[in-house]
């Protein structure tokens, strides 16, 4: 089984567009993977991580910074220096 509770969506200025797109983002995982039966598995969506998401143009996803304004994805700047600073390779202070 497998457990989807991680939609990403693309920055719409439009609010009334947004209020449309959440839901159906939610509709299409219940459709995918039936509805919820709690007494059965576990929700398929979490519902915590949902209420808590910020909404915004840049957002730090399964650990990938991701940028729906330039389309972009790239690992933040403190997961590099982490790494850098953890190398036995490491020459010197990141910087």
């Amino acid at each position: 089984m497998v457990y989807v509770d991680n939609d990403i969506y693309l920055n719409i200025a439009n609010v009334a567009r947004f209020e449309r797109t959440t839901p159906a983002g939610i509709k299409a995982i219940f459709i995918l993977l039936s509805e919820s039966d709690l007494t059965r598995r576990q929700d398929p969506i979490s519902w915590d991580k949902l209420l808590d998401m910020m909404v915004a143009p840049v957002n730090r996803v399964f650990g990938l910074t991701i940028n729906t304004r330039l389309l972009t994805v790239g690992v933040p700047h403190d997961f590099l220096i982490n790494v850098i600073n953890n190398s036995p390779y490491n020459m010197g202070s990141a910087p």
